[in-house]
This record gives C-alpha cells, sequence and structure tokens, in this order.
C-alpha cells in the first residue's frame, strides 16, 4: 500500500533482485505502468530506503491514477533488473474478462 507521502515497501520484491538500502533507482512511465530500473548512483535520482522502501513521486503517482491507500502490485524481472508497479485499475482491467467467468450465474 503506498502511504499519504508517497512511500512504497518492497523490500519483497526488492532483495530477492539484489536491490538492498542505498540502491539507486529511477522510474519510467509508459501507459499506466511504473517501471523501476538500476541506476547509475548520481544524488538526483532516488535509492531504496533503510527498510526497503522506496518515496513515490507525486507526477509518478499522478500519471498512473495512483491513490494514496491504494493497493499495489509490484512484479519482479530479475533477468532485465526491472520491477513493474501497477495499480489497481490496470489489474483489475486486466483481469476483469477472466474475473467474469466467476460472476456469471449458473
Amino acid at each position: 500500500m503506498i502511504s499519504k507521502r508517497g512511500r512504497l515497501s518492497g523490500a519483497d520484491v526488492f532483495q530477492p533482485m539484489g536491490w538492498l538500502q542505498g540502491h539507486t533507482i529511477e522510474y519510467s512511465v509508459a501507459e499506466q505502468i511504473v517501471a523501476l530500473r538500476s541506476a547509475a548512483p548520481t544524488r538526483k535520482h532516488p535509492r531504496i530506503g533503510q527498510f526497503g522502501q522506496i518515496y513515490v513521486p507525486t507526477a509518478v503517482q499522478q500519471a498512473v491514477g495512483i491513490s494514496p491507500r491504494d493497493h499495489l502490485l509490484l512484479m519482479a524481472y530479475p533477468a532485465h533488473d526491472v520491477v513493474i508497479i501497477l495499480s489497481p485499475t490496470v489489474v483489475y482491467t486486466a483481469l476483469s474478462p477472466m474475473l467474469a467467468f466467476f460472476t456469471v450465474s449458473a
């Protein structure tokens, strides 16, 4: 869940990727998907925090329709050194055709 201040805990996803405290990341947005990638360590890039948290900038949240207290899906792709963040809207849209199967009355 993303906090009101834009913090998101992803330790369970980041640690298996080798992204530990201090690891530098960068954000990119395509459609309504946020991609996190490793970045060269500079002062302008965000880092993984002490407890495996990241700060998702307000501009990124707005670009993909993330609201405070949204439950987000994080998906790791270690072979590509990328973590994807999906909003509830994206997950629902992707799964709704399959979920319709369960809502049809017999």
